[in-house]
């Protein structure tokens, strides 16, 4: 979450009014965090940056016994794959604590509703991203891809984190276009808007 916050803030300072490439985009930035979670979770890639992690971070390769909650995860969706298994919860991986969730966005739609759910996700982000690029705004339309990127880095270890928020996230950037449209916001007023906002 402190990696997530830095980023975001970071982006927004330095790159707040950028004409960013349409390569940076919604969908690009959800494949590379599903493509790093898998090396992740499948490959045990976070090991060959263990010094970082450990003396950086202050957590260990695990992450904090989350491989054992991702190792979990994988067998049962394996036992599901097309529909998933509902809601579930593990009390029998460690003796202390309950796992609700799965610790991993990804995994979590995977487990939960199985590879129908990850296609609907993926699709509501194709959709959000599509719209996201008719946003001629370039503070708002970065502020928004800025946010996004910051849940993608959180999704890597966390699911299931105020999902109301970010289905009213995706929402509110799908109808950018239509804000600034409806508010005639052009795009030349970028910096006052910025201003104005920093402001408040």
């Amino acid at each position: 979450t402190t990696i997530a916050t830095v980023l975001f803030a970071g982006l927004v300072l330095v790159m707040g009014t950028w004409n960013i490439p349409k390569v940076y985009n919604f969908t690009s930035v959800y494949i590379f965090s599903v493509v790093i979670s898998g090396l992740i979770i499948l490959a045990g890639f976070q090991s060959y940056f263990a010094t970082f992690i450990r003396d950086i971070l202050g957590k260990d390769v695990t992450f904090t016994s989350r491989t054992l909650i991702w190792a979990r995860a994988l067998i049962d969706f394996l036992d599901n794959p097309v529909c998933g298994n509902g809601l579930i919860s593990y009390t029998n991986i460690f003796k202390t604590w309950n796992v609700s969730q799965m610790h991993n966005l990804y995994l979590d739609i995977l487990v939960t509703g199985g590879i129908i759910l990850g296609v609907l996700f993926t699709f509501i982000i194709m959709y959000v991203s599509k719209k996201h690029l008719e946003c001629d705004i370039p503070l708002l339309k970065n502020m928004t891809l800025f946010c996004f990127t910051a849940y993608c880095v959180l999704f890597i270890m966390e699911a299931r984190r105020d999902m109301a928020l970010l289905y009213m996230f995706f929402i509110v950037t799908a109808y950018l276009p239509s804000i600034a449209k409806k508010y005639n916001l052009p795009s030349d007023y970028r910096r006052l808007i910025r201003i104005k906002l920093f402001k408040k």
